[in-house]
């Protein structure tokens, strides 16, 4: 289970993305939609399916969606929201879906 206690960064770029510190605490959100670095009261800053890395290593696919408050660039805690989610573990290589990629 990993969480997101903010502030975090939140920036855009070509692929969803979240990051991890050592206690699995977001430290970084790249997101493929640019709306998601708008200021706003309350959105969704982590969808469900996103990539989780931590320490340069993908560890797997985040289960749930997390809401939160941006401000300049940065991930707010929201007290009244859940900041916790689940994390999909990958298995020695293996995407979470159990599928290998082709010619594995």
């Amino acid at each position: 289970m990993a969480r997101l206690d903010g502030p975090a960064r939140i920036e855009t770029g070509a692929q969803d993305r979240i990051d991890l510190d050592d206690e699995d605490r977001v430290v970084r959100i790249c997101s493929a939609d640019p709306a998601a670095i708008a200021d706003s009261t309350r959105s969704t800053v982590i969808y469900s399916r996103t990539p989780v890395w931590k320490g340069g290593r993908r560890l797997g696919t985040c289960l749930s969606e997390v809401s939160a408050t941006v401000r300049d660039g940065r991930i707010l805690r929201d007290p009244a929201a859940e900041n916790h989610f689940v994390i999909e573990r990958e298995r020695d290589g293996v995407p979470p879906s159990g599928l290998a990629s082709p010619g594995a």
